[in-house]
C-alpha cells in the first residue's frame, strides 16, 4: 500500500511540474479568416516554439496530430503549415518528446480561425 501511495505521489508531483513547463499557445494558435470561411492556414513549427517557451526547446521534439489517440500512438503528425479541418475553432494535441529521458508529454491546444474586422 505504501508503495501505491509513494506511485501515486510521485506521479502527480510529476505531472504537476511537467505541466508547468510548457506553455499554452496564444497567440500562433489565432489567425484573422481572409475570406470568412472558416479555414485558415497555421504555421505549426510557431506553435511549437510558443509551448516551448519555458524550456531549453534544443532538449525537446515537437509533433502536432489531429486526435489524442494519434498523438499517444505517434501516428499522423501534421505538416505545416497546417489548414484546420474544422470550421473557426478545432482542438490539436502536440506530442512533446524530451529527447534525453525519453519522457513524454501530451499538450492539447485550440486553432482559431477569427472573423476578419468589418470594413467601415
Amino acid at each position: 500500500m505504501k508503495k501505491q501511495l509513494l506511485s501515486f505521489i510521485l506521479f502527480f508531483a510529476t505531472s504537476f511540474l511537467v505541466a508547468q513547463s510548457f506553455n499554452q499557445p496564444s497567440i500562433y494558435n489565432n489567425v484573422c479568416d481572409d475570406n470568412n470561411d472558416g479555414f485558415a492556414s497555421f504555421w505549426l513549427g510557431e506553435i511549437s516554439a510558443e509551448i516551448l517557451t519555458q524550456v531549453d526547446a534544443q532538449n525537446y521534439s515537437i509533433t502536432h496530430h489531429e486526435t489524442q489517440m494519434d498523438a499517444v500512438s505517434n501516428t499522423n503528425a501534421l505538416s505545416s503549415p497546417y489548414t484546420n479541418i474544422l470550421p473557426y475553432q478545432q482542438t490539436l494535441f502536440a506530442r512533446i518528446v524530451n529527447n534525453t529521458t525519453g519522457e513524454i508529454t501530451y499538450v492539447s491546444y485550440p486553432l482559431n480561425v477569427n472573423p476578419a474586422p468589418s470594413s467601415p
